[in-house]
């Protein structure tokens, strides 16, 4: 459900890049901060984001881009909530080099029938990138 209190058009330039992708979801900036919040935690990560910060970003109202791993954070859940590949440049911020997901995210799973199907699904559903390092740590356990 849309935020009525919440109006995309303060948002111009690299800044209308979230802004569009919230109007979409139906996301204020602070609804975007509780799911990112959760999302980090579910992620295993210990950082937290404070309600009103997304505003910022939002609205232009800050010296620099988030800081990470706010970037891939946020594009990770976006990418989750909208099935489809969003990434920290399409919102109109620097790739950061910090980790999103852990790249054993959907792979610990019983060594069983059932775990090995959950396991193959993870790994077809990921981006590239991800299988490719899915493949690297492979090969790396395989020759160890």
């Amino acid at each position: 459900m849309a935020d009525p209190s919440f109006s995309t058009t303060a948002a111009s330039g690299n800044d209308a890049r979230l802004a569009a992708q919230l109007s979409v979801l139906g996301w204020s900036p602070e609804r975007l901060a509780r799911r990112l919040n959760a999302f980090a935690e579910r992620q295993g990560r210990p950082e937290r984001i404070h309600p009103k910060t997304p505003y910022k970003w939002v609205t232009g109202d800050r010296p620099r881009p988030p800081r990470p791993p706010w970037p891939c954070l946020t594009a990770a859940l976006l990418s989750e909530v909208l099935h489809r590949e969003i990434t920290p440049s399409e919102l109109g911020w620097p790739a950061d080099d910090s980790q999103a997901v852990p790249a054993d995210t959907g792979l610990i799973v019983p060594w069983d029938t059932h775990g090995t199907l959950r396991a193959l699904r993870a790994l077809t559903q990921a981006g590239a990138m991800d299988r490719r390092l899915f493949l690297m740590l492979l090969g790396s356990t395989a020759t160890s």
